[in-house]
């Protein structure tokens, strides 16, 4: 075999830089096609050496998202309608759409969709979720109701529900598989919509839609600025309060409304909520509470609007507390500037609770596996997955991987970022942006707000960072284990066997890595 020299460089070089200019036509085309193929359902990570000076973050944070945006004009599906900037009388009735088979079947939701009030502006966004009597009924009372709160200028989607029973099933559930494929297919094209404030998206809703808005603002908080639940109440283990630190929460049930625990759930989710906001003074903004006299039928249902349309979405947020728990069998992908990529829960778990802390350029963050134990200890008519009594118990997580992604306001990009998991510092260093992460951020979050430019790695089950990013320009920690075996990545982060080929890999030791070049 021809001999190798292994030569150390200096760290501050790049393999390939970004030009100021922005994507060439060529790199432009290869992500909108990237893209294309997200889109149709494939599951691949964009692979790309480019890095990108600090200065230009912005120019092609612009660049990838208009990439984005073609891609998902060149898609063939219904599209929400552009809207007139004046209401004009009655909410429309713009399309229908097909629910995949395979998530529910014979699945044809209708939707209302128009302006209250006229602006120029973005405006709101409020998705009115319906109760769980006949739907046409049902679905009559929210339109009807629209007009009348104390919202505008805003924009509502009001669904009705494709199916009641079928087949034996119940499909009256907001949170189901199919219905969350609709939420998820809004979330990425209202992110393209100029009309639409992405920073004021609200979840609300009455008796079933109650339990809906709640249920998926937990899920979906990240996406979020309130939620107005009217007349429900979840058990908690389905909608846990932790998540919604950054999510404003506005809830009315009537006191005498006791069927399936309204009012007893309510007030669970205002004492949870209460605690939590002792706990954690910076977020937790809520207004819980039972309606004193009233049953099943609120007096007011719009109670909430004036307050609840004048919060606004924390997009990048230092400090999170994420719950990551199934959704009718769905796992997120990610929440906030968490992507996770493999879960892996300690004996009895099976959830796992994230919480991440930015101070400067130190990120902290604890992970933990979860279960509850149901202590229910009364006659429950309504069957075992009402669960009122319970108690949490956790474990430190030792398995496991997810990333961590960043940008510049959630630390300084320029300098060196510290992250420690569960006691043990796993990464410091300084993080080099690159095209990358730009490209497969925005393929997961489909968020304007979250094209992240750069992201850590970590890998639980040896309590190392496992492998660099494309575009980290120093791995040098200050614990180095010199008796630890060498390991070799390419600039991809993937573990090789010792490279023989002409490039630049990554050399570490234990927590100790540096740049080589192979002459």
């Amino acid at each position: 075999m021809k001999n190798t020299l292994l030569t150390f460089i200096a760290l501050g070089s790049a393999v390939l830089s970004a030009s100021a200019q922005g994507l060439d036509s060529s790199t432009a085309t290869a992500i909108k096609n990237h893209f294309s193929s997200v889109l149709e359902g494939k599951d691949e990570k964009y692979v790309s050496d480019i890095k990108i000076p600090y200065s230009d973050i912005a120019t092609y944070r612009s660049s990838v998202w208009d990439q984005w945006k073609d891609a998902n004009d060149g898609y063939s599906e219904i599209k929400l309608p552009t809207l007139p900037t004046r209401y004009d009388g009655q909410l429309r009735i713009p399309a229908v759409w097909e629910i995949p088979a395979d998530l529910e079947p014979q699945a044809s939701l209708k939707y209302a969709w128009g302006r209250l009030g006229s602006s120029s502006d973005a405006c709101p966004l409020i998705i009115f979720l319906h109760g769980s009597g006949a739907k046409e009924t049902e679905w009559e009372l929210a339109k009807t109701l629209a007009p009348s709160f104390d919202s505008k200028p805003a924009i509502y989607f009001i669904p009705q529900f494709p199916n009641e029973e079928l087949n034996g099933v119940n499909y009256r559930r907001w949170w189901q598989k199919g219905k969350q494929w609709v939420w998820e297919k809004i979330i990425r094209q209202v992110n393209l919509r100029d009309e639409i404030d992405i920073n004021k998206v609200y979840f609300i809703g009455i008796s079933e839609g109650a339990y809906g808005s709640q249920r998926l603002g937990t899920y979906y908080a990240d996406y979020l600025a309130g939620i107005a639940p009217m007349a429900g109440g979840e058990p908690l283990n389905n909608a846990p309060c932790e998540n919604l630190r950054h999510v404003a929460v506005h809830f009315r049930t009537g006191s005498n409304d006791n069927g399936f625990y309204r009012s007893t759930l309510t007030q669970a989710c205002g004492d949870s909520l209460d605690l939590l906001q002792q706990q954690y003074p910076d977020g937790y903004v809520h207004d819980v509470k039972t309606v004193a006299g009233a049953d099943h039928t609120l007096p007011k249902y719009g109670e909430a609007f004036p307050w609840l349309v004048q919060q606004t979405r924390t997009t990048n947020p230092k400090h999170i507390n994420w719950e990551d728990y199934t959704m009718d069998g769905n796992w997120r992908k990610g929440f906030y500037n968490i992507e996770v990529t493999r879960r892996s829960f300690p004996i009895n778990c099976n959830r796992t609770y994230y919480q991440m802390d930015i101070d400067g350029n130190n990120i902290n963050m604890q992970v933990r596996g979860l279960y509850y134990e149901t202590t229910n200890d009364y006659n429950n008519p309504y069957g075992d997955d009402l669960v009122l009594n319970f108690n949490r118990h956790y474990a430190t997580t030792t398995s496991g991987e997810f990333k961590v992604y960043l940008n510049n306001d959630l630390v300084d990009l320029s300098k060196p970022v510290t992250l420690t998991v569960n006691g043990k510092k796993m990464f410091n260093s300084k993080l080099q942006p690159n095209l990358a992460d730009m490209v497969n951020s925005t393929a997961l979050f489909y968020d304007k707000e979250r094209v992240y430019p750069t992201h850590i790695d970590v890998n639980l089950d040896n309590m190392t960072a496992d492998g660099p990013t494309s575009g980290i320009d120093s791995l040098t920690a200050d614990d180095a284990d010199e008796n630890a075996p060498i390991e070799y990545y390419n600039l991809q982060g993937i573990r090789i066997e010792k490279p023989t080929e002409k490039g630049i890999y990554i050399r570490r030791q234990g927590s100790k890595a540096t740049k080589i070049a192979i002459h």
